[in-house]
């Protein structure tokens, strides 16, 4: 038999339910005001909002750092190209000043006898093998002048030191080793060509001192590939 309520629902007055009432719609939980809500919205989406103004702002920035480092790299490249031709230029400068146009006019005398001489012994030789003889004969005739006339044997050296010079900064990345090619290959070979075994005889002179004259005998090695190859 079911237990019966000690207080019946119909004993209670009117002023007990309503206080019973009011107790359970105090133990449920609040609901949030509407304008609360609004803010947590408002507030992810402006987080949401500064988060892609970030990123935007930071791609705008790296490509703005990209343009200006390739402004810098051809604002160098431009300053190197025009450090290698005011190179280039002093150096041919002083290729047809007074001194070097003296010294090649000299050089050009005695070439020009010596080859009118090996070729009238010796007709029938190759121009290889006249430029051998040429070089022997320039050798001895080098040799002969250091003893009798000091200044020109000095004016021709000056040649193979403009060579050497020219060589160097070649070699040091100043000027290009293809430019002075392109300028003075007809010279480069010709000059040291003929004068390469007077270097080879100061060498041993100076008990087989290495280096001598090296950048403008590689200049002649490079200047003999070029003209082989093209």
């Amino acid at each position: 038999m079911p237990p019966t309520l000690r207080y019946p629902l119909e004993s209670l007055s009117a002023t007990s339910l309503q206080s019973i009432q009011q107790g359970q719609a105090a133990t449920k939980e609040p609901e949030s005001p509407a304008w609360l809500v609004n803010s947590y919205y408002a507030a992810g989406i402006l987080v949401g909002l500064t988060a892609f103004v970030a990123v935007i702002f930071a791609m705008y920035q790296s490509r703005a750092a990209l343009r200006q480092s390739k402004a810098a790299a051809e604002a160098n490249n431009l300053s190197a190209l025009t450090a290698k031709a005011q190179f280039m230029f002093e150096l041919d400068k002083q290729w047809e000043g007074m001194d070097m146009a003296s010294s090649r006019l000299k050089f050009t005398e005695e070439y020009e006898g010596i080859h009118a001489n090996v070729c009238a012994r010796k007709p029938q030789a190759g121009s290889s093998e006249h430029r051998e003889m040429v070089k022997q004969e320039f050798t001895i005739r080098l040799s002969e002048m250091k003893k009798s006339d000091l200044a020109r044997y000095h004016d021709l050296m000056k040649l193979l030191g403009f060579f050497e010079t020219a060589g160097l900064l070649a070699s040091k990345g100043y000027v290009a080793g293809d430019d002075i090619i392109d300028l003075y290959g007809g010279s480069i070979i010709r000059i040291c060509n003929a004068l390469r075994a007077h270097v080879d005889d100061l060498k041993k002179d100076k008990g087989n001192i290495s280096g001598l004259y090296e950048y403008a005998l590689k200049l002649e090695d490079a200047a003999n590939k070029f003209a082989k190859d093209n």
